[in-house]
């Protein structure tokens, strides 16, 4: 694999970040990056803030730069997570970061004998990086995005969490989206044991309804609500951020997108439910597909090309080009850990590797996390006291 086409593949994913629906402005650390005049103010045409989804993935990102791709504890993790996510969590997020305040470390801080909330969306939106960290490698797509969202899911939610990563890493060297789920489906399957027959048969029944209007299909067109309603009417039970439900959602987008970004992009955000989080995943996946230089040019026009880091305390903002490269950093150090190899920009990817986690204590205290004693010697290494709170910015 060239260098040059993760570089496509991780930069289309990239552009997952929503457009921010709380601010009408953005105000950045320009004399510092050289973008702009000092307090400029830019609306969101030109900046993407947090949203309520991959800026999770942006703390992964940071730990993984922090601890190394193999090296990150459990430990480490709550520690993290209870100082990154002070405010704006919600659902299972919001849940197991209560429940790692009160001692209860990852993964028991996902499941569901703990979390009530383990079935939420949150494990799957959160997911899409450890695809792009593997990229040619599902199999280490797997089992490593499932020790990441293990901290906020379980079950299903988990399964489909992984099921997602696989397919960003899959999407490297599978252009069909057919094919690419089928694939995902068989080697999903061989991976779990069989815990994932759930997703799968999820992932089949959709199919199977968009199926029944291949026929009569039109892009742009609205039959995919026939399909839509069959999705509502098995998995909608009065909770529109259930993992089962935008998971089926994600899938009909993909299907019946069938590679066309725009296409994709319409099906997930008028299907509705957690729209903005589904449309992000499945357009992730389509711009992992076609890669940067396949995305339609009048979108890539009208993109921003930054990150404004607006409510991740000791995080910083950085432009998309920066976080793809930071993302590729990682995917090298594992694709070397996994006994691959780069020579002259070509990537070489070993065939059935897996991530072993690094071995963590489970007791269920965790006093210094706990504490949130932000001031501690336990906290010099989660952010830099330079930032300024919140916004990211020196």
């Amino acid at each position: 694999m060239p260098a040059v086409q993760y570089l496509q593949s991780a930069r289309s994913g990239g552009v997952q970040l929503d457009k921010c629906d709380r601010q009408h402005y953005v105000q950045r650390d320009v004399d510092k990056r050289g973008y702009d005049e000092p307090g400029r103010y830019l609306r969101l045409g030109d900046a993407y803030c947090t949203d309520d989804d991959t800026n999770v993935e942006y703390m992964f990102l940071h730990m993984m730069e922090v601890y190394g791709v193999n090296d990150i504890s459990y430990d480490d993790f709550a520690e993290e997570f209870l100082f990154h996510c002070q405010n704006y969590v919600w659902c299972a997020n919001l849940e197991a970061r209560e429940l790692m305040r009160s001692g209860v470390l990852p993964p028991m801080s996902g499941q569901k004998q703990y979390n009530s909330q383990w079935s939420a969306i949150d494990a799957q939106i959160e997911s899409e990086i450890f695809g792009m960290t593997a990229p040619g490698n599902p199999v280490d797509a797997y089992k490593r995005s499932k020790w990441w969202v293990s901290a906020v899911g379980d079950g299903v939610a988990v399964e489909n969490a992984a099921y997602y990563a696989m397919l960003c890493a899959s999407a490297f060297y599978l252009e069909n989206v057919d094919e690419l789920l089928r694939e995902t489906n068989r080697l999903i399957m061989q991976l779990s044991g069989g815990d994932a027959i759930e997703t799968v048969d999820c992932v089949n029944f959709v199919l199977d309804e968009c199926e029944k209007i291949a026929d009569s299909y039109r892009k742009g067109e609205e039959q995919w609500r026939q399909v839509r309603l069959a999705l509502k009417n098995k998995y909608y039970t009065g909770n529109a951020v259930d993992a089962r439900l935008n998971f089926a959602s994600v899938i009909m987008a993909l299907a019946l997108g069938d590679g066309d970004f725009e296409e994709t992009a319409r099906i997930a955000v008028l299907a509705g439910w957690d729209n903005d989080c589904n449309a992000a995943t499945a357009c992730t996946i389509a711009g992992m597909i076609s890669g940067w230089s396949g995305l339609p040019q009048n979108l890539k026009e009208q993109s921003g090309t930054y990150y404004y880091n607006s409510r991740r305390p000791g995080l910083t903002s950085d432009s998309f080009d920066g976080i793809t490269r930071r993302i590729m950093a990682q995917s090298e150090k594992v694709l070397l850990s996994n006994g691959g190899s780069i020579e002259n920009g070509v990537w070489t990817v070993p065939v059935q590797t897996l991530y072993t986690p690094a071995s963590y204590a489970s007791a269920l205290t965790l006093e210094k996390a706990a504490s949130d004693a932000a001031a501690s010697d336990g906290f010099k290494k989660i952010y830099d006291e330079k930032l300024a709170f919140s916004t990211g910015m020196a």
